[in-house]
């Protein structure tokens, strides 16, 4: 996804905070932001009962402690890829709030498809698909 928009990425990069955020992203024609990703399982293998209490369970373990502590600046990316299209539907039906923003909740087809959305301003070009 990043890639795909020409961004240079740097892995785990450490914060004040002493926790490290997932990715630095920098291209010559926008400032440098940082993603923290999370990647919910899908609902049929936990305790959740639905896709969308799947991402807010998942998103709210990252957004009460190292978001919480870092204190902005970083977009939350959800990546809802493993996510079946009967589950990928209720969630893209209800584009639920997953309690941080800016944050992007996309799904990614091994065909190249994306879909998704966003939450905030999110200040990193994303494909046309995931608005």
């Amino acid at each position: 996804l990043l890639f795909g928009q020409g961004y240079d990425v740097t892995p785990e990069i450490e914060i004040s905070t002493g926790h490290s955020i997932d990715f630095r992203i920098d291209r010559a024609d926008v400032e440098t932001a940082l993603v923290e990703v999370t990647r919910p399982v899908a609902p049929d293998d936990r305790a959740a009962d639905s896709a969308v209490a799947a991402i807010r369970q998942t998103a709210a373990n990252k957004t009460s402690g190292q978001l919480q502590e870092h204190g902005g600046g970083v977009t939350l990316f959800v990546d809802c890829s493993s996510f079946d299209d009967s589950q990928w539907a209720e969630i893209d039906r209800n584009r639920p709030d997953v309690g941080h923003r800016p944050a992007a909740v996309f799904r990614a087809r091994p065909d190249g498809r994306l879909d998704g959305y966003t939450h905030g301003s999110v200040p990193i070009d994303l494909p046309g698909k995931i608005s």
